[in-house]
């Protein structure tokens, strides 16, 4: 379990340095957008 928090203290401080950069791209939306749409069908699928 330790390595997992490492893991996303480092995704979490990479996405902060990136972001300025991530921010100006319209690529960057419609990919989070369609994952999180993605991972939504997912949750609802194993929750019905």
């Amino acid at each position: 379990t330790k390595l997992f928090r490492l893991i996303f203290l480092v995704l979490g401080a990479l996405l902060i340095i990136l972001s300025p950069e991530m921010s100006k791209s319209a690529m960057f939306y419609y990919s989070n957008a369609m994952i999180l749409g993605i991972v939504l069908v997912i949750l609802i699928v194993l929750f019905q």
